[in-house]
């Protein structure tokens, strides 16, 4: 992150804090413990946001930065901006499900109200077998909730291709240098693709 945002100028920004990230070693009422970890985190950092009153920029540590920030901006009025995301329906992004989290911002006007919307589903009774949905997931009921919330789409930035902590391994992984290469040239392919069909 700290290479991302040096090539932006924004390494030494007072703006700029680091989060270390919740790890935890059950899944809680996730399917896996990475995910557990991925929603308290989230949930951390907007929990101590309520003071503020601009917006809070979350970026995950696999976030990387497309050329096109250069060109375009986080724009002024929004509730919810995704800054990089897989839909479910690119043709139709509101109604969209969406997967990604890496790069999303939360005005103040919903801080408090989406805090208490995770914090209702995190506590929510589970029955066996039943699991409630990832962080990204969660935004999207929010969101669904929540008609009136004003969301913006802008692919500015993609997931930096890593061994993922929160879904299961690939058997790839066993050659790491080759599974690193072809992740790269996937998560590159993957972004401009997207793009270029938008």
């Amino acid at each position: 992150m700290l290479s991302e945002l040096s090539r932006l100028g924004l390494a030494e920004d007072p703006r700029v804090h680091f989060f270390p990230a919740i790890a935890m070693d059950t899944p809680g009422p996730f399917l896996r413990n990475g995910s557990h970890g991925a929603f308290l985190s989230h949930l951390e950092i907007l929990n101590g946001c309520h003071h503020l009153d601009g917006p809070v920029l979350i970026l995950q540590d696999d976030c990387a930065f497309s050329s096109k920030l250069r060109r375009d901006s986080i724009p002024e009025e929004f509730d919810i901006f995704y800054g990089g995301y897989h839909a479910s329906d690119r043709y139709n992004l509101a109604e969209s499900d969406i997967i990604g989290a890496h790069c999303m911002a939360f005005s103040p006007r919903i801080i408090r109200s989406l805090t208490d919307f995770l914090k209702a589903e995190y506590s929510r009774n589970v029955t066996a077998g039943q699991y409630i949905a990832p962080i990204d997931g969660q935004l999207v009921n929010f969101r669904k909730a929540n008609p009136g919330v004003v969301t913006v789409f802008n692919k500015i930035s993609y997931q930096n291709p890593s061994a993922t902590d929160i879904g299961q391994g690939s058997k790839l992984d066993k050659f790491p240098i080759a599974a690193s290469l072809i992740r790269k040239i996937k998560g590159k392919l993957h972004f401009w693709f997207d793009d270029w069909i938008k």
